[in-house]
């Protein structure tokens, strides 16, 4: 048989060949660094200017305070160029990860694990929706889920571990059908929420050759067809920003969006006014001991802790009202600088900023490895961490980590032999011999 009837017999061979095992996952420039470096000018620099020029880009007028801006704008600019040049220094490469990286998946248990995952998550769905109703979860979730932190954290690393082995299958088994089901099932099971959507989104840009993003902006039409779970996935994430709060799509209502996305700075701006002649003292980042403490177990456990302190002190709920369901999030500059103080600020950013240069390493790994699958799981999460600071770090990664170990297992685990294997041969004299 000539090779050239093979190749006409599977013309899609040629296109769609996996990478070899030793190979460098071919990514994007949507990397948890520069997306990070992106948010944090949005959040920190741009909204604060835009509130400067302009009072109606400010969520919480009653505190408004126009002088502190400049300054605030200037010390997250520092703040950054700490970050900078501690995401510059870090040189470390970890033995664990030259470990983590020379793993193979086993591609046969790709699939199941995904249908048991995402099973596992629809299960806790469904109990949710039958026990709080889907009315009060989808309009009032942060009542709705009060007092039930375990399981919520379960229900989204089951989540966030479901899009990351989508995402894998849709890399190594070229299906794009299945960023289809699962932006649905995101949608559905997010709650009206967008923002493991809005991860999943960027994870998919990440791991689309820059190829691929340049035929998404260039005139051609066909080439936004030939993509389209990726424009799907993007649509339904800016829908949902109205859905939720029942908006029509005005651009008064995209300037609130805006603001209640990306308003760490002015809430940075309110407690470094706050809290700059009295410094916590690490008071925040101690209390995240109560995360593990069961309130059931520990009636003791207070109410307020952790972020929720900045809330009180500011007096929230004098500016909101008591019934009020608005809610607010306070930043990794924010926790730095109310615990200790401009230096602890810089200190903390510069560590930060290691971390970051740390967490690349794993994306520079085989696809097929577990360190990339490491990756994959931190960037499904990327943006809690980056809004409500330590304490939403520990928050949403602390059941993810105690799951690690079971997906390595299933995924990464080497099949089991046979025990007959390892018995012991029997002896020539030993073997019985038909004299027959």
């Amino acid at each position: 048989m000539k090779p050239s009837v093979l190749k006409r017999g599977f013309p899609k061979l040629a296109i769609g060949r996996p990478a070899q095992d030793s190979e460098i996952a071919q990514t994007s420039g949507f990397t948890i660094f520069r997306i990070f470096v992106v948010t944090y000018a949005i959040c920190y620099f741009v909204v604060p200017i835009l509130g400067y020029v302009d009072e109606n880009w400010i969520a919480i007028s009653a505190q408004y305070q126009r002088d502190v801006i400049p300054v605030v704008v200037l010390v997250s600019a520092f703040a950054f160029l700490a970050f900078l040049l501690g995401y510059a220094s870090n040189t470390w490469r970890s033995p664990w990860i030259k470990k983590a990286a020379k793993t193979k998946i086993r591609e046969d248990r790709l699939l199941p694990a995904w249908l048991w995952t995402t099973g596992g998550a629809l299960v806790i769905w469904v109990w949710l929706v039958w026990t709080l109703g889907w009315t009060e979860i989808f309009e009032h979730r942060e009542v709705a889920f009060e007092y039930k932190g375990m399981l919520l954290y379960s229900y989204l690393g089951l989540c966030a571990y479901s899009a990351v082995l989508s995402l894998l299958i849709y890399k190594i088994r070229g299906s794009k059908s299945i960023l289809f089901i699962e932006a649905a099932l995101l949608v559905v099971l997010g709650f009206g929420g967008r923002g493991q959507l809005v991860d999943y989104s960027l994870a998919v840009c990440l791991l689309a050759s820059p190829e691929v993003i340049r035929k998404l902006w260039s005139p051609a039409h066909s080439s936004i067809f030939r993509y389209w779970p990726i424009v799907l996935i993007l649509s339904a994430g800016i829908g949902l920003v109205f859905l939720r709060s029942n908006q029509t799509a005005s651009s008064s209502n995209v300037k609130t969006a805006i603001k209640d996305t990306f308003g760490d700075g002015e809430m940075f701006a309110l407690v470094y006014n706050f809290y700059s002649g009295h410094l916590l003292n690490g008071r925040t980042i101690w209390e995240i001991r109560y995360i593990f403490m069961p309130r059931q177990f520990f009636p003791d456990k207070p109410v307020i802790y952790g972020n929720g302190v900045f809330e009180d002190d500011l007096a929230f709920d004098k500016i909101y009202g008591s019934e009020s369901l608005a809610s607010s999030t306070f930043g990794i500059l924010a926790e730095l600088y109310a615990n200790f103080g401009h230096i602890g600020l810089f200190a903390g950013m510069l560590a930060w900023g290691w971390a970051y240069a740390f967490l690349e390493n794993f994306r520079r790994t085989p696809l097929r490895s577990f360190a990339f699958f490491i990756y994959l799981v931190v960037f499904m999460d990327q943006f809690w961490s980056f809004r409500h600071g330590l304490l939403g770090l520990v928050q949403i990664f602390t059941v993810p980590v105690l799951m690690c170990p079971i997906f390595f297992k299933v995924l990464y685990g080497r099949p089991r032999q046979r025990f007959r294997r390892y018995l012991p041969r029997p002896a020539f004299s030993e073997i019985p011999v038909n004299t027959r």
